[in-house]
């Protein structure tokens, strides 16, 4: 993928890199573009495209508020919703989907860890 829009404005790769490197400074336009350029990315490789209408929110809120402009409440707290759906997505799965796998205890090694040695065995 070399390019695709954002908030109904057509990017290319260097300038999708530049807006995630972009320093967020608490600005939900751009908290909010990082995450739905990710779960765009996460849905084009092949994940789930359950988190679409959650995609769909996100173009439409940056369409009416661009990247930078920087809304005050109550859009800035609707910009922030979609973000938190888009983050549940990027980071642990859809919220439908399965639950994201679990750590062992500290100290404790799974079986799967220690067979494809990951970690150190240690006594």
């Amino acid at each position: 993928m070399t390019s695709f829009g954002l908030g109904g404005v057509a990017y290319d790769q260097a300038q999708l890199i530049a807006i995630i490197r972009r320093p967020v400074r608490g600005d939900a336009t751009v908290i909010l573009a990082h995450h739905l350029i990710a779960a765009m990315l996460n849905v084009a490789n092949g994940a789930s495209d359950d988190i679409q209408d959650a995609i769909d929110d996100g173009n439409a809120f940056l369409a009416m508020y661009p990247l930078g402009s920087d809304p005050t409440d109550p859009a800035r707290g609707q910009g922030l919703a979609i973000k938190d759906l888009l983050a549940a997505y990027n980071e642990m799965g859809c919220p439908d989907g399965p639950p994201p796998p679990t750590r062992p205890a500290a100290g404790r090694r799974t079986r799967q860890q220690l067979g494809r040695g990951e970690l150190p065995l240690t006594r």
